[in-house]
């Protein structure tokens, strides 16, 4: 192609130098025929004329061989380099050419992953977002994410070929080997990664449904999604000073810009969202693209992608965020870019009908972990049905299949699913999974129940149903294998039934993931419709198609951002420039003004103060000692605006506590306003707890405290308040208002193997030492 291109080039320099010739040849004979006619009028007059068309002729000769000669050795110089055997691109304007290695549409997983590698070779990066914070739909992600066979995990004996096996099991006929061996080959390297480069604490190993062996990593604390993504934007806000970088919030991308000859891309239009100047779109030049910009599934609108291959589902309620609209998708279309399964979209099945919103079609995801930790599913008459750790699919259709109640079919009426059911988690199942279960039951999208008869209370039937379900699960549990196939029975057996502490929330299916996309090949490059590359332009993440076929096994998502995020990444030609950190930053035309004021002196904030912003539009909330102003980010909240707003004006560290590591502040080190009734400055040691000074304490000063609305405790030898963190309390506030007022060592080492690091957990809420100790 390269050499057509030289040779069709050469061709036309020479084809124009001939036509000179010709031109001049013709002229100068015409002027000599009549020369005999400028006699008369004087020979110096015609001679001038004679010389000065000659002079025009070699002009143009003189002018036009170095052009040609210089082009012919650009382009020779082009071909010789054959970086990618791209053709050479024709830069038509000073402003057309590339700043940057590449341009990335979307900032959810796969994006930063990919930014963050290609700033890590030395590379420049433009990372365009269309929404007011970086994270997307990776922000909400739950679960984990899986990898094998990480040194650390040994004892499972996991292989390749098995996690091989279980990938391609799930994804049936529709599986693409080349792809799925991409996938699970690179997990292990993609999760070592994430833990060297930017510290992420995956330690923690879990088996969900569909897996033949425990291998999805999460987090000891906190949500994974939030645990990931948080250090990645950190580590690429670090390279702003480098001038390396420029993140683009509020921004859509209308457009993905053909090169010269519509064999590739040479960037993207851009316009701001809302924007109330209604400028001109701009366009921003790179080489390389990587479109990141997730699945579909929210979008209802007419005409929309989930309407053209999915009409039926246009009514079930979804997960990801509003901003899950196919935007990339369309785009590579409009370049001829293939498409992959675009009828493929998941149906989770666990999506939590929120008590006070049912018919809200957007739904948080009830976690696959609270079912892989022990959580069983009821039906509305009040029995199990499937094998809870089966893939999603098959629970799926399991639901479907379950009759309707008459409630149910008026709510199908409506628009919505009318087949709900009820996850329980018996207490030591929703210890395992504290995290996830406090911010469920913060949210009143799970509740708590005592015994057998609060159980039958929150489902609406019989006592004696719920017994006889339990006892039969407890049974099989014995046994190790029950009538649906399930062979590990986590959170049982239990000691009670009417004493246990079950955590209980209703669920729907929901639309959670799309498994179409554009079509890309091991390496994320683009094919068109007849398999091809199109040149510069990659892909990774939910966009794309291929990869898990007709049904994604859980913890795959966001392995497939790790890994073909860093494919990409990696793959990116860099092409070295020199940036000077104050002078020539990356820059555009009308970016978003998204830098904020900081002001290194923090004034000091009261109690009073803090309290006057307390409503949804002026939301401020001490965390840690500082205090935020959280009312732009509220919207863009993964675990909705309620969890902060209905904390308005108060100190939410314990709440943040119980669902957040401290390093997610990182990303909110923009908001902070001031410092809460002057705490020292933040740091790992700061305590908030300024109503009791730390001093030792007696055990009948303890004693004293020993009611729900004021609850001490005794742990080790340190004496907690324990008052408000009790509501939040994953197995319940019952297991600690017993102990009030007490010492509850021993029980506290029963329930809480790792028993230290919890109680680092709540270091915050520490009052002093037990003087007897």
């Amino acid at each position: 192609t390269n050499r057509n291109s030289l040779s069709t080039t050469t061709t036309s320099r020479a084809t124009m130098v001939q036509q000179t010739l010709t031109m001049c040849r013709s002229q100068n004979r015409r002027r000599t025929i009549r020369h005999s006619q400028w006699e008369s009028k004087g020979q110096s007059n015609a001679a001038a004329i004679f010389a000065s068309s000659w002079m025009i002729c070699l002009g143009i000769l003189f002018l036009g061989l170095p052009i040609f000669l210089f082009a012919d050795i650009e382009v020779q110089q082009v071909v010789h380099k054959g970086e990618h055997h791209r053709k050479p691109r024709e830069t038509v304007h000073p402003a057309q050419i590339p700043k940057v290695d590449a341009i990335i549409v979307g900032s959810g997983m796969a994006g930063q992953v990919a930014t963050l590698r290609i700033l890590d070779r030395g590379g420049s990066v433009i990372l365009i977002e269309k929404e007011s914070i970086l994270g997307g739909n990776s922000n909400k992600a739950s679960s984990g994410i899986n990898a094998c066979c990480l040194q650390r995990d040994e004892k499972f004996n996991d292989t390749i070929e098995e996690f091989f096996h279980d990938t391609l099991q799930s994804a049936g006929p529709h599986a693409n080997t080349a792809l799925i061996e991409t996938l699970v080959e690179h997990s292990a390297a993609a999760v070592n990664w994430l833990y060297n480069r930017v510290g992420v604490d995956l330690s923690q190993l879990v088996l969900l449904g569909g897996h033949s062996k425990p291998r999805t990593h999460r987090p000891q604390f906190g949500f994974v999604g939030a645990e990931i993504m948080s250090p990645l934007e950190a580590a690429i806000y670090n390279y702003d000073p480098t001038g390396r970088i420029k993140v683009m919030l509020n921004t859509q991308v209308s457009k993905i810009l053909h090169n010269y000859d519509d064999t590739g891309v040479s960037g993207v239009q851009i316009k701001k969202v809302h924007d109330r100047h209604h400028r001109k779109p701009l366009n921003l030049y790179a080489n390389d693209v990587i479109i990141a910009t997730g699945g579909f599934a929210s979008d209802r609108s007419h005409g929309s992608l989930l309407e053209k291959y999915r009409p039926d589902l246009m009514n079930l309620g979804a997960t990801a965020g509003n901003f899950s609209t196919g935007d990339g998708i369309v785009m590579a279309e409009a370049l001829g870019a293939m498409t992959l399964d675009m009828e493929k979209v998941q149906i989770h099945p666990t999506g939590f009908v929120d008590p006070q919103q049912p018919d809200n079609p957007n739904k948080v995801l009830a976690a696959e972990l609270l079912r892989g930790v022990g959580g069983i599913l009821l039906n509305r008459d009040g029995q199990r049905f499937c094998n809870e750790l089966g893939r999603r699919n098959y629970v799926v259709e399991r639901m479907l299949s379950q009759k309707e109640r008459s409630d149910e079919a008026r709510r199908l009426e409506r628009g919505q699913s009318g087949h709900t059911f009820f996850l329980v988690l018996p207490a030591d199942a929703a210890n395992e999974a504290k995290s996830h279960v406090s911010h469920y039951l913060y949210q009143n999208l799970m509740t708590e129940v005592i015994g057998v008869q609060g159980l039958s209370e929150k489902i609406g039937v019989s006592r004696d149903i719920i017994e006889t379900t339990l006892w039969q699960y407890q049974t099989t549990a014995e046994t190790g294998r029950d009538e649906y196939g399930k062979a590990v029975f986590p959170g049982f057996p239990l000691d009670d039934f009417d004493e246990e502490i079950f955590v209980v929330g209703e669920v729907t299916p929901v639309l959670h993931y799309c498994m179409g996309g554009i079509a890309i090949d091991a390496a994320g490059h683009v094919l068109n419709r007849n398999g091809e590359r199109i040149w510069g332009l990659h892909a990774a993440g939910e966009v794309t198609g291929g990869v898990h076929g007709n049904n994604r096994l859980g913890g795959n998502s966001l392995l497939e951002c790790a890994v073909f995020g860093s494919i990409v990444g990696e793959s990116i030609p860099i092409v070295e420039r020199h940036y000077d950190a104050h002078n020539e930053k990356l820059e555009v035309v009308h970016p978003l003004d998204s830098a904020a004021n900081q002001n290194p002196l923090l004034p000091v904030i009261t109690e009073a103060e803090l309290s006057r912003h307390n409503t949804a539009t002026d939301s401020w909330m001490a965390i840690h000692g500082h205090v935020y102003d959280l009312t732009s980010f509220l919207p863009e909240h993964p675990g909705g605006i309620d969890s902060i707003a209905s904390l308005s004006g108060m100190d939410g560290t314990e709440v943040f506590s119980a669902l957040h590591s401290r390093r997610i502040l990182d990303r909110l080190e923009s908001q902070i306003v001031g410092r809460l009734d002057g705490n020292a400055e933040f740091d790992q040691d700061s305590k908030v707890n300024t109503k009791h000074p730390e001093e030792n304490l007696s055990l009948d000063t303890v004693w004293l405290h020993n009611s729900e609305a004021d609850c001490w405790i005794c742990i080790h030898g340190n004496v907690f308040d324990v008052t408000t963190f009790a509501k939040t309390h994953p197995g319940g506030a019952h297991m600690i208002h017993k102990h009030c007022g007490k010492d509850a060592t021993l029980e506290f080492e029963v329930f809480h193997k790792k028993g230290i690091q919890l109680l680092n957990g709540i270091e915050h809420l520490r009052l002093g030492e037990l003087s007897m100790w």
